[in-house]
């Protein structure tokens, strides 16, 4: 299971880091688009994803990419661990166990 939430990155100072959505999906050993983070705002947002009961991979689609699953291996987030991406406004988001 992992965590993944949006932050803001854009507007006054002091909405930086602003959580805009979270996710606590359940990975399985196939991609799953996540859903439900609420939407990207103009300029993009930062996917902070944390890796929380063993390791797993995600992959960030590029706004207007319609393949379905992720056409690649993505990235590995190893257990406990975390990482942080930019992603563009449309950007869709999946995960996997690795």
């Amino acid at each position: 299971m992992s965590q993944i939430r949006l932050l803001q990155v854009h507007g006054p100072a002091s909405a930086a880091g602003t959580v805009l959505g979270t996710q606590n999906p359940t990975e399985t050993g196939t991609w799953a688009e996540v859903t439900g983070l609420g939407t990207i705002p103009p300029g993009g947002a930062m996917l902070d994803i944390s890796a929380n009961a063993g390791a797993i991979r995600f992959a960030v689609m590029p706004p207007n990419t319609i393949a379905t699953p992720p056409p690649h291996n993505g990235e590995i987030v190893q257990n406990g661990a975390a990482r942080r991406q930019h992603i563009p406004t449309g950007s869709r988001v999946w995960t996997r166990l690795t």
